[in-house]
């Protein structure tokens, strides 16, 4: 599946509501400290990162991805542009 295809598909699940860019903004912070949450308690607090932590944190970051996809799609953005795009500014900075 391309990030186009995932775009279109989540596309179908968005939210309805006038203010979805708020929403999809906020829910991706909140995903953000989902993961840095999972990942200090696993790490931190446990010494060690197991298949449950790396499960939970793949699913948390399946729901970063949507909101970056509902975010890119409220703004009429291409998320497989945006992934190209950055991927020429990381070779330029990084090579």
């Amino acid at each position: 599946m391309t990030l186009t295809e995932y775009q279109q598909a989540a596309n179908q699940t968005r939210s309805k509501s006038p203010l979805r860019l708020i929403y999809a903004i906020m829910g991706l912070c909140a995903q953000a400290g989902k993961i840095a949450s999972l990942h200090r308690k696993a790490y931190l607090s446990e010494g060690k990162i197991g298949p449950d932590h790396i499960d939970r944190i793949s699913k948390t970051l399946g729901d970063a991805l949507w909101y970056i996809a509902e975010t890119a799609t409220t703004l009429q953005l291409d998320l497989q542009k945006i992934a190209h795009h950055n991927l020429e500014i990381l070779r330029q900075t990084h090579t």
